[in-house]
């Protein structure tokens, strides 16, 4: 079983992720207004990951620290990047380990999404250009994971968090991705998640935020394939008792709850269209025809509320 279990890690984390050449991945040069800053810092291992800091002007209200999601960089997020940039916020979102700009031959693991958090969080720490700036920690799916387990890093900056899609766990999302059937023995999945990518993946998002003080709203779709929710801590009893969290679910919504709903499901059947076409010049048309706008599309309601918690934490 653990041969069996580390297989499977090493299928999902055991190589780069530098994205899909048939889609389309905005930068700020497609967004009038909106700059950025090149980074760079070390993750645990001395790797160098690389990133931005957005902005669009030089009075920033808060610096947003933005974690994306697996087999994405931060460049798959550029839209919501800019809409909160025009909200007035300074937004340091980078590639994790073994991501498009980033070093790595692989992801590492699960965890490495929170590890690397700490080290951009380390690398605002030590920069006087941050010093004084309101903190607000955010991410999408393994990034809103990375988000949550970061909630008591010791800097009281940090003024509160927003987790898209966080999973719990590693091993128990990665079950109910793979195998929903198998969800109530997902601990067989532990043993290769424990081999290679050591003790941490043994820590909940559930337990980190039920130790921390900091502000944390958390949205969950309850149509979400990918991150189950009963893999998320958005369905914690004892999450949902916390006064410190605001728990945002949405009925039949799928993984990318910051989207309206007729982006994600036009993404969504775009997406799978040109992947299942097998001549590859019908696919090669199909993803040329995709409408990359209609794709990225942002949720001004779900924003919003996004907003006004920002503003009352900072």
């Amino acid at each position: 079983m653990i041969i069996l279990t580390s297989l499977i890690f090493r299928s999902l984390y055991g190589k780069r992720c530098d994205g899909n050449p048939n889609l389309k991945y905005f930068t700020h040069e497609d967004f009038e207004g909106l700059r950025a800053e090149p980074v760079e810092f070390r993750n645990r291992f001395g790797q160098t990951l690389r990133g931005n800091v957005y902005k669009r002007n030089e009075s920033p209200k808060a610096l947003i620290v933005f974690s994306h999601g697996m087999f994405g960089g931060h460049l798959s997020y550029t839209r919501l990047i800019d809409a909160l940039a025009k909200e007035g916020y300074h937004i340091l979102a980078y590639d994790n380990t073994g991501t498009f700009s980033s070093e790595g031959n692989n992801l590492r693991g699960f965890y490495q999404a929170a590890r690397d958090m700490k080290s951009a969080l380390d690398f605002v720490s030590k920069n006087e250009k941050f010093d004084d700036l309101p903190i607000i920690l955010m991410g999408h799916s393994w990034g809103a994971f990375a988000a949550c387990q970061n909630l008591n890093y010791e800097n009281p900056n940090i003024k509160g968090a927003v987790a898209f899609s966080p999973p719990d766990l590693g091993y128990k999302a990665a079950t109910g991705m793979i195998a929903p059937k198998l969800l109530k023995y997902n601990k067989i999945f532990l043993p290769g998640f424990l081999v290679n990518d050591g003790i941490e993946t043994l820590s909940s998002c559930s337990r980190v935020i039920l130790e921390s003080k900091t502000p944390l709203q958390l949205h969950q779709g309850l149509a979400d394939k990918t991150v189950l929710p009963v893999c998320s801590p958005a369905t914690n009893d004892k999450v949902k008792a916390k006064n410190n969290v605001d728990i945002r679910l949405y009925e039949n919504r799928g993984h990318n709850v910051y989207q309206t709903p007729e982006s994600e499901k036009y993404m969504n059947e775009a997406l799978g269209a040109a992947r299942a076409e097998k001549d590859k010049e019908k696919r090669h048309e199909l993803y040329k025809n995709i409408d990359w706008l209609l794709c990225t599309e942002n949720d001004e309601d779900v924003l919003k509320t996004v907003f006004e918690f920002i503003e009352k934490c900072i």
